[in-house]
Formats: structure tokens, sequence, C-alpha cells
């Protein structure tokens, strides 16, 4: 019988201030990003042993899980119930629960890495490292242990680490979006320009919907001054997400780079339009090359 793991891999906790160590911001150059997601109501994720989970049967986590502690609940039970108090915000109470799963099981992948994540959200990037590591080391090829792992390095700034884990979880799994998108951003960052290209765009590949991977790879080709690639790439990005009036400023600025004043004005009206405040700077070096045109006649 496959036995299903209580696990909140596909949830994004609360925003912490450690948010801001995730590499896979698309919103600003090479930053690293907050968890994509909004603060989860009452909604909790029970993830199907597939893929980067090794199934297991009655004779192997299963029936670990069955003994009981105290209270009469057993492994999973207590991991279960970690999910719930991480619903209710309640993350020391959480911690506490998986404990009393790894107790009873010591051997819970899915424990270990509920426990990294709450370490996580809580700040507690060294309690995180090694919980996840506990996790890769019980399943190495649980994929999305090794890329929050490298999240948690990152944090830390053990950079080689942190690309070694994000390599792992995209060879595990060669469709892991958000692990080339973070790996791309990283590489970026150590000046890999090749081998973080290759990973957006295999980011892209996986996940052809997400802008994230275009912003990174607009972001890379104006700081090389590839004006074509770039306004491609932040093209892309305002085609996925309109109101994303950041990108619009950079589409503008990289038209204008391109001699395309025109539509760099469109663009930059359309950041307007959503209070972006553009640099009085470039407003005065794209007058320069072109009048404003009035906003009736921009063209849509």
């Amino acid at each position: 019988m496959m036995l299903q793991r209580c696990s909140l891999s596909n949830v994004r906790l609360p925003g912490t201030r450690n948010d801001s160590i995730m590499p896979n911001d698309h919103r600003a150059t090479l930053r690293i990003p907050p968890l994509r997601g909004k603060r989860f109501a009452l909604v909790l994720a029970l993830l199907v042993a597939t893929g980067g989970f090794l199934a297991e049967t009655a004779s192997g986590e299963e029936q670990r899980g069955q003994r009981r502690g105290k209270r009469g609940m057993n492994a999973a039970q207590h991991n279960a119930r970690g999910v719930e108090l991480i619903g209710e915000d309640k993350f020391e109470e959480a911690l506490a629960s998986f404990e009393s799963a790894l107790q009873l099981d010591p051997k819970m992948t899915q424990a270990h890495f509920n426990k990294g994540l709450v370490h996580w959200n809580l700040a507690q990037l060294d309690d995180a490292i090694s919980s996840y590591g506990e996790a890769v080391q019980l399943d190495p090829e649980y994929a999305e242990a090794h890329f929050r792992l490298g999240q948690a390095l990152f944090g830390k700034r053990r950079i080689e680490e942190c690309i070694a884990a994000l390599q792992r979880a995209v060879e595990v799994d060669p469709l892991h979006a958000e692990a080339y998108l973070a790996l791309g951003n990283v590489l970026a960052t150590e000046g890999r320009v090749q081998e973080s290209v290759a990973a957006l765009e295999k980011s892209i590949e996986a996940n052809p919907e997400d802008a994230g991977p275009h912003y990174a790879l607009g972001n890379i080709w104006g700081q090389l001054g590839d004006v074509d690639e770039a306004v491609k790439a932040y093209g892309e990005v305002v085609r996925l997400t309109p109101d994303n009036a950041d990108a619009h400023f950079r589409l503008a600025v990289s038209l204008y780079g391109g001699e395309e004043y025109a539509d760099a004005w469109k663009h930059v009206h359309q950041a307007q339009d959503l209070d972006f405040s553009v640099p009085e700077p470039f407003l005065d070096a794209l007058r320069q090359e072109m009048r404003e045109p009035k906003r009736n006649q921009d063209t849509t």
C-alpha cells in the first residue's frame, strides 16, 4: 500500500524576514526572492509518494509509523498534526509534533523535511539545513528537499554547497522549474553567466508561463548590453504579468537602448499608470529623442 505523506512542500509558509533569502526573485536584478505565495489559511497539503519519494510498504515506514507514543498517536499522526499546527501559525508546537514523530520513527523522511520548512520559516537556517540534510540522506531522490536545502545554504552564504544542492535537485527532477530558476540566479551572482542562462532556459522549458526566469534573463542581457535579448525577455514578462510596473519600465529602458522610442514611451506610460515612479533622468533622455506622445496616441 502506498503511504500518504503529510507535507507542506507545495504550500508557502507565511513570510518572514528570511523570505528574501530564496534565490528566485524575478522582480529586481539578481535579488533573492520571497517564497512566491500568499499566507495560506486552512489549506493543507497531503502529498502522495511519487517520483522523488521512495515508495514504502507496510513493512517499512508505515509499520514504523504504527508505533504509538504516550498519547496513543503514531508517528504519522504526529507528523500530520504538525502540518495542522503550521496551518494555525503555531510553529513551535508544530516542531514539537514533528519531534514526537521522529522519536517514534527517526527515519521518517517527511517529518525531517517538514521540520526543515518550519525552521526556515522561523529564520533558523542552521537547523533547517540539518533537517533537510537528514531528509536527503534518508531519501537521496527527494528533489524538493535538495531544492530547499539549497535555499537554506544560500541563506548562510554557503554558495558552492547551495549550487551543488540545486544541481542535485534538477538532476533528480529535470522538470523542477523553481530549482532551475534558483540555480540560474545563484550562478549569475557568481558571474557564471553561460551556466546561468542555460539553467534559466531550462526553467522556462519546465514552466513557460512563469515570468521569473524571463525576468532574470532580461536582467542578465541588460547587464551584458544585449538589447534585443533584453527586449525579448522583458516582453515575455509583461505578457505574462501585465500589471508588473517594474517590468514595463525595464522594457522601456531596453527599447530606448534599441532606439524604439515610441514603444519605449508606451511602456513608460503603462508603468506610470501602475504607479511606478519613472526616474526623471530617463524621461529627459527619452524626450530628447522623441517628444512625449499624448496618452490617447499610445498604441496598445
